[in-house]
């Protein structure tokens, strides 16, 4: 289970920890938000067997249709490959199925994915959810992630969907009335 949560920025006195036998010097991008030390992670492949991600950001009960403030997503199963987090982006190869809190199925999820601190990307997306199938492009962008949590007002969505079929009772998730 990942569980993300909001809690109020603390700023820790750094502590370094220096070995003298490392020859490669440390580079620190200060403008970087999710990775200051400017780390590189790769990792080849991952497998997710009965995954939860639960994002709660909010006091209030959850609304029965999707709730940006409110997102559980459950059972999920797929594979992560070519995964890399370097400076402030991290991109993956996806595939995966998994099921929200509201009711939404996504019977299958393939995605070129690009996260940085201002934006979510999918390139050669397919995206098969319960009655849809949303193919190609996608893009969320936003000055900080906590825009998410008034996604109407907050983000601005581009979509090139060539090739995908949009049911009602697919949107009917999102925007309920």
């Amino acid at each position: 289970i990942v569980a993300l949560f909001n809690y109020p920025k603390k700023n820790p006195t750094p502590k370094a920890i220096i070995d003298e036998t490392d020859p490669l010097p440390v580079n620190i991008d200060s403008l970087l938000q999710w990775n200051p030390k400017g780390w590189v992670i790769n990792v080849e492949k991952m497998d997710i067997e009965n995954g939860h991600f639960k994002n709660d950001n909010g006091h209030s009960e959850p609304l029965a249709h999707f709730d940006g403030r409110h997102v559980s997503i459950s059972k999920i199963n797929g594979t992560i490959q070519s995964l890399n987090w370097r400076n402030d982006t991290i991109s993956a190869l996806v595939n995966l199925n998994a099921e929200e809190r509201s009711g939404l199925k996504i019977t299958r999820f393939e995605s070129r994915v690009n996260v940085n601190p201002r934006a979510l990307v999918f390139n050669e997306l397919l995206l098969q959810t319960n009655n849809s199938i949303v193919k190609d492009h996608l893009a969320l962008r936003f000055n900080d992630f906590a825009d998410m949590n008034n996604f109407v007002r907050n983000v601005k969505m581009e979509a090139r969907l060539r090739g995908s079929e949009l049911d009602s009772d697919d949107i009917a998730f999102f925007v309920p009335n």
